[in-house]
């Protein structure tokens, strides 16, 4: 597809597509914060990780949706891995707590 039509396909303001939902909370934000539970990491670290986790969230709707120029669509990229990284971040937490309550055992 050339950069035309690329730009074409994103100025048309189009909602986000069904793939935007596939990332949604219900499946990437709660697991990360049921093995911060199970592993026993303190509740502000878990609070703040779904605060930020969602507030990035908003962000990327809100860039996907009023976002029209190709160069700055990379925002989006950017925010679409911020929140991967925080739910990264927070199950290598949990499972060092994990590794390291079953090595007290």
């Amino acid at each position: 597809m050339r950069a035309q039509q690329l730009h074409l396909v994103w100025a048309t303001r189009q909602p986000p597509p069904q793939r935007h939902f596939s990332h949604c909370p219900v499946r990437a934000h709660t697991l990360p914060q049921l093995l911060g539970v199970f592993a026993g990491l303190p509740a502000s670290q878990i609070n703040r990780f779904a605060a930020k986790y969602l507030a990035v969230r908003v962000a990327f709707a809100v860039a996907y949706l009023g976002i029209t120029d190709l160069r700055a669509s990379f925002i989006r990229t950017g925010l679409w891995w911020t929140g991967n990284v925080l739910c990264f971040r927070t199950l290598l937490a949990a499972t060092r707590a994990l590794n390291a309550s079953s090595l007290r055992r």
